[in-house]
């Protein structure tokens, strides 16, 4: 969400940028279905909030990725600026929210979800599966 053009909220990095740049930014968004990801933990009851974790995100019925879930081989890939037609272009709906930090508590799973107009938001769009954790460098 922080790259998207226009985000519900707060002001976002990529409305800066098409403020910026105008048509020449194009903003590229990535949702995923369900899987796992690293970030560094954000729950206060944790004593290992400290460092990067792994988190499981299991698949919601709200999100894109679940909605594209049955079409999905592996990856989709949708231009938002030529796909007019398609029926998401037009569409509200959530998608998955992580980033370097996430909060694992059973209260603030909702925080990372966002809902955006999908069209006003990317130019293109890529749609994983299933998420799998970087390697660990070190």
């Amino acid at each position: 969400d922080h790259v998207s053009k226009e985000y519900y909220g707060r002001t976002s990095l990529g409305y800066k940028l098409k403020k910026s740049f105008g048509p020449q930014y194009k903003a590229i968004g990535f949702e995923f279905n369900s899987g796992q990801f690293r970030a560094y933990g954000q729950n206060s009851n944790s004593r290992d909030s400290a460092r990067i974790q792994v988190f499981q995100i299991e698949k919601d019925s709200n999100t894109l990725g679940c909605s594209l879930s049955k079409m999905n081989k592996g990856v989709i890939g949708i231009s938002l600026r030529e796909n007019k037609q398609h029926y998401i272009w037009n569409t509200s709906i959530f998608i998955h929210s992580s980033g370097a930090f996430f909060d694992s508590s059973p209260d603030k799973k909702e925080l990372f979800k966002e809902r955006l107009l999908l069209h006003r938001s990317f130019d293109y769009l890529f749609i994983v599966d299933k998420m799998h954790p970087t390697v660990p460098a070190f």
